[in-house]
């Protein structure tokens, strides 16, 4: 069943927050309709498929997205890169790069702050199996996923790139 006026709002106001984004895209909502921020084909569509996803991204915003992300409540087609545009794009040209990062990087919201403040309260290391227990809960995994990352010798490895570099044999030796 698909909601015609909540998916005009809810596009009016994700198409004014992505206003000058570079960045076609296209949102895919639960009912089947579709809308899209300018013509021509999109570099991203996002596919919406719960509506309650909406209130989520409302209330968690980056967060919310990589919840449902995560559990397959939102899909995306085309290239994640291109997610980032629409997230925190931004169009002024300060000379001042730190400031000029500083001003872009988005707050959290209110329940995203108190949750990581939670979060922290509650997981912090107080005590040694407190600790021991992050350890492994971040660090307990199959070595085969490991190996994906790191390679067949599940070593970490740098290289290091001279002026005179010419191939990639060359610093790997």
């Amino acid at each position: 069943m698909a909601y015609p006026f909540f998916s005009n709002l809810i596009f009016r106001v994700i198409s004014a927050y992505a206003e000058n984004t570079p960045v076609t895209f296209k949102i895919r909502f639960p009912g089947g309709s579709e809308r899209q921020n300018r013509p021509g084909t999109p570099n991203i569509i996002i596919i919406i498929k719960h509506w309650f996803s909406f209130v989520r991204l409302a209330l968690l915003g980056a967060y919310g997205f990589a919840t449902d992300y995560t559990k397959q409540r939102i899909d995306v087609e085309g290239d994640l890169r291109y997610l980032g545009y629409l997230w925190s794009y931004h169009s002024s040209l300060e000379s001042h790069l730190k400031e000029n990062i500083k001003s872009q990087i988005r707050k959290d919201t209110p329940l995203v702050y108190l949750m990581n403040r939670w979060h922290m309260l509650t997981h912090l290391a107080w005590s040694y199996k407190q600790a021991r227990h992050n350890a492994e809960y971040h660090y307990g995994l199959h070595p085969e996923f490991y190996f994906n990352y790191l390679g067949p010798t599940g070593a970490y490895s740098s290289g290091f790139w001279y002026e005179d570099t010419r191939t990639w044999t060359i610093p790997s030796a």
